[in-house]
């Protein structure tokens, strides 16, 4: 895929919002390079496992042959999950930092008193409340993609603190949004496909919210 980087040129800096939307698109739009990258590197190395077992059979080499099957079973079983995992939780993490940045822009140019760590909090809760009570972005959890970044966002909280197993009262939760979770082990797995369509509902999520224009209101403390 042709990576197609933002034009300075197309965004007005002297706006918060868009200073920081130009600058999550910097970093963001070559992820998709990365997704993509990862998974040509995946479909080689089960390719090359599988070339393994069919020399290996045409040579009658049982040994080789078993070995290289369980090689194949074991990269598919094992390493492209823990791939699929940490590409979430950079997902999410870049996500967070946007927001942040956004927040911080927003503090700097419109001079606020109060700060995105004077709010209670922490992550992208915190940085949504900020908008909404301080600035003045109002309805962000209204928006059509706010449940599913949510989803996401929830997604990474489980692999980091429960190695990605659900409990059987989310299971529901993750499944409503196509996020697969194994009837056994409780366990969450990611495809390719998945990571697509999270990739592409956050550029959509942060598009619209950062172009949000803040409504008047009295409640900000200006220095």
């Amino acid at each position: 895929m042709d990576i197609k980087m933002p034009d300075l040129n197309d965004y007005n800096i002297s706006n918060p919002g868009e200073m920081a939307l130009y600058h999550a698109y910097c970093d963001f739009y070559p992820f998709r390079s990365v997704l993509e990258t990862i998974n040509e590197a995946i479909s080689s190395t089960v390719s090359v496992y599988g070339n393994q077992v069919d020399i290996a059979r045409e040579e009658n080499d049982i040994l080789v042959e078993n070995q290289a099957m369980t090689n194949g079973a074991l990269f598919l079983a094992r390493v492209t999950p823990l791939v699929f995992y940490s590409v979430v939780l950079t997902m999410v993490s870049v996500l967070e930092e946007f927001f942040n940045t956004l927040c911080r822009a927003y503090y700097i140019m419109n001079k606020y008193s109060i700060s995105q760590k004077d709010i209670s909090g922490q992550g992208l809760e915190r940085a949504i409340l900020y908008l909404d009570k301080v600035v003045g972005v109002k309805n962000i959890k209204n928006d059509a993609n706010w449940e599913y970044v949510k989803t996401i966002r929830d997604a990474r909280n489980i692999i980091v603190h429960n190695g990605g197993n659900v409990s059987k009262s989310d299971i529901k939760k993750f499944e409503k949004f196509g996020i697969y979770v194994d009837d056994e082990s409780n366990k969450m797995f990611f495809e390719y496909h998945d990571l697509l369509k999270m990739y592409e509902s956050i550029i959509e999520f942060i598009d619209r919210v950062f172009k949000k224009e803040p409504n008047d209101h009295s409640d900000v403390i200006i220095n």
